[in-house]
């Protein structure tokens, strides 16, 4: 059996290689387990998210959103709107 991956992450890449592998894995294991459609559209979200961890340095995202000490120029609903708008561009068909 591989080693298992290390989750202390350091990186965005490193989160992003993270979410990559777990998606791929559950990839694999719905291929052997029966083709869940279902399955296979939480594996391609898992790995799109990774996608979205190179987003976590970017200055306009860190804006839009806020942080502990600034208020984001995005309110709460606006910013899941955003989010999701930019996971489902990386989301294979």
């Amino acid at each position: 059996m591989a080693e298992a991956p290390d989750l202390a992450f350091k990186s965005p890449e490193q989160l992003k290689q993270l979410l990559r592998l777990l998606g791929g894995r559950l990839h694999y294991i719905n291929r052997v387990s029966g083709e869940s459609h279902y399955m296979w559209h939480l594996a391609n979200l898992i790995s799109a998210a990774g996608e979205l961890a190179e987003l976590i340095e970017d200055r306009e995202v860190s804006r839009a959103f806020g942080d502990g000490y600034t208020k984001g120029t995005l309110s709460r609903e606006e910013q899941l709107d955003r989010i999701l708008a930019e996971l489902r561009q990386r989301l294979r068909p």
